[in-house]
């Protein structure tokens, strides 16, 4: 998990975007199943420092709870059939 408490004087092109959009603290937290990210959730505040430890780690596991349930739905079957297409023409 990558928490920015002030992203207004980011460098970088994403969250320099959503400082100008008077995002200022962010939260990336990565969707894991089976040890592979597939995704990443976010969450953002206008203001500096708007997040508390407590808040990262709720939001740490929330994000396993939302893989689980993607997981659950079926939003990995096209990833994973994807994956294995790309590993079979990769041995070739």
């Amino acid at each position: 998990m990558v928490y920015e408490s002030d992203v207004g004087e980011s460098r970088f092109p994403f969250p320099a975007r959503l400082g100008r959009l008077g995002l200022r603290s962010l939260v990336f937290a990565p969707l894991i199943v089976e040890s592979k990210v597939f995704g990443v959730m976010i969450a953002a505040r206008r203001a500096k420092g708007g997040f508390t430890s407590g808040e990262c780690e709720f939001l740490r596991q929330l994000s396993g709870h939302v893989a689980l349930a993607a997981t659950r739905a079926g939003f990995m079957k096209p990833y994973s059939a994807h994956t294995r297409i790309f590993a079979r023409r990769n041995r070739l």
